[in-house]
């Protein structure tokens, strides 16, 4: 009778599986030191009495005739019955503990405020609903994930109090991610190194950003249009640097600017970059609305002169009220400054970088504080000698100068 159950039961399986647990328990419980000596008992012990067990439920012939081992086997059932009982326990355990430590790493999450996903070269694939999991999420930086597809991805999720959001090369989910909705929190956004933008978000989304004052667009080439970014109406300060084809779309745009561009009507947003920095890297972009027509700009500057020649005088008298800092860099082809500069009546700074072909100053507004311009021309470093040189009578109110 004790044969025929074991036979059913599989007795040898059962108690290997419970061995091999009880093995798994004591490497992770060390404490138990008694309880190791008795298992490594159980080990040694174990092929004999699976050789006895492997010959019954393979259908051997075996015959009890010793009353002892009658008495074990009957011993044996009732082991075998409370082993199953065990590891039924056990996988029950198992399970709960995993189901509480998901609990508690969601709650976790939850709790994050800042995640950094970074030089992930070979993921492939995110869960689209992953992000929206961090409900306290306020800063995202995603950089360097390029192989990322859209596979079974149509919408991004992220948390609405969302404050700062950085993508940097992150491939095929650049587009979704930037146009997620409901980013009514975002305070500064950051686009890096985006190869699959080609266009900023059309006006219904950006109008959803209610709270975004910084933006900064840097070396995305494929994008080609500024889309709806006229409708943030918080932005304070825009940062445009390495846009290839932006730059290409911006020189198509001929002439430069018509005689009536102070005069024609304001199609701008009033808010758009009202009292705001603007950092662009080619002169032309200017051209492009809604840069185009933008007339009260605090601070412009152009971090890359090079192939500039005269400042854009027509832009610069648009914002003559509010433009308070002018900053040129790498001004090697610049030949002069123009003669209206007199009429920038709000300006403090004037800072000229790399200004080698400048040779003489205009006449500079009263308004102005400081001016440095270095690398200069010899020519103009002697007309600007204190006391003596034929431009000092422009700059000797100036509270700080410097030209070297």
């Amino acid at each position: 009778m004790a044969l025929t159950f074991i036979a059913e039961s599989a007795a040898s399986a059962i108690i290997e599986n419970l061995v091999s647990t009880c093995s798994s328990y004591l490497e992770a419980c060390p404490a138990a030191c008694g309880m190791q000596d008795e298992l490594e008992r159980l080990q040694h012990t174990l092929p004999q009495v699976q050789a006895v067990l492997t010959a019954v439920e393979g259908g051997a012939p075996v015959m009890v005739q010793n009353k002892a081992l009658e008495t074990w086997l009957w011993q044996l059932r009732d082991a075998v019955e409370n082993a199953e009982d065990v590891l039924d326990e056990l996988e029950y355990y198992e399970l709960q503990k995993t189901i509480q430590d998901r609990d508690d790493k969601q709650e976790h999450f939850q709790a994050l405020e800042s995640l950094v996903i970074r030089h992930c070269k070979k993921i492939e694939y995110v869960p689209s609903e992953l992000f929206g999991k961090f409900k306290a999420m306020k800063t995202l930086h995603i950089e360097n994930c390029p192989k990322l597809t859209k596979r079974r991805i149509s919408d991004i999720e992220l948390p609405s109090v969302l404050g700062h959001l950085t993508i940097w090369s992150f491939g095929d989910l650049e587009v979704p991610l930037l146009w997620s909705a409901d980013l009514t929190s975002l305070i500064w956004l950051e686009l890096l190194d985006c190869a699959s933008i080609a266009s900023l978000p059309p006006a219904q989304v950006c109008a959803r950003w209610t709270m975004l004052s910084r933006l900064d667009i840097k070396n995305c080439k494929e994008l080609s249009s500024f889309g709806g970014i006229q409708a943030l109406v918080s932005l304070r300060s825009l940062d445009i640097e390495g846009c290839d084809k932006l730059i290409e779309v911006a020189l198509l745009l001929q002439p430069p600017f018509p005689n009536d561009v102070g005069q024609k009507k304001n199609t701008v947003l009033d808010c758009f970059l009202k009292n705001g920095l603007l950092s662009i890297d080619h002169h032309a972009l200017l051209l492009m609305e809604p840069l185009r027509s933008l007339s009260s700009v605090c601070s412009l500057t152009l971090s890359d002169a090079s192939r500039l020649a005269s400042l854009p005088e027509e832009w610069l008298l648009q914002n003559h009220a509010a433009l308070e800092q002018l900053c040129i860099r790498n001004a090697r082809s610049l030949q002069s400054l123009p003669r209206s500069m007199t009429k920038l009546c709000s300006l403090v700074i004037l800072g000229v970088e790399d200004a080698n072909l400048i040779q003489s100053l205009p006449d500079l507004p009263t308004s102005l504080r400081c001016l440095v311009i270095n690398s200069c021309h010899p020519v103009l470093k002697e007309r600007c000698q204190e006391n003596i040189g034929l431009d000092w009578p422009k700059i000797a109110n100036i509270r700080y100068v410097r030209i070297t």
